[in-house]
């Protein structure tokens, strides 16, 4: 599909339509057309890593917002999306990095410090489960 101004939008919206309806494989086949045409599209970048994080494909999902802070490292929803599925991965050293990222960037964010706060538990239940 040759992608245009016109349907740039038409294709954004189907492609947020297609999650909405729990059809995260075609929404993700939605975005790709759209990073296709517009490789430094973030916001493109984040749907198709909102839609593999639905997937539970976190891998996926952490290169889709890798993309997305390659291309604007400031994309604050960028960052707390990945430092969610790097939690919901298991990988809570590297979430942590995030939190502290967006906590530079904007030091009284409420998710950042909600869901740092959520991680630090999660390592601390880790660690009394290791020495029991």
């Amino acid at each position: 599909m040759k992608v245009n101004n016109r349907n740039i939008d038409a294709l954004n919206y189907k492609g947020i339509a297609l999650k909405h309806m729990g059809d995260f494989k075609s929404s993700i086949k939605v975005f790709k057309i759209l990073v296709e045409a517009e490789p430094n599209n973030p916001w493109a970048w984040l749907q198709i890593g909102l839609n593999y994080k639905e997937l539970k494909n976190f891998q996926k999902a952490i290169e889709s917002f890798n993309n997305v802070l390659d291309i604007d490292p400031n994309f604050i929803l960028g960052l707390l999306e990945k430092e969610v599925v790097l939690g919901l991965n298991k990988q809570y050293k590297e979430a942590l990095v995030c939190f502290d990222d967006v906590l530079i960037k904007d030091p009284n964010n409420p998710d950042a410090l909600h869901f740092k706060e959520i991680t630090l538990e999660y390592i601390n239940q880790e660690n009394k489960s290791i020495n029991l």
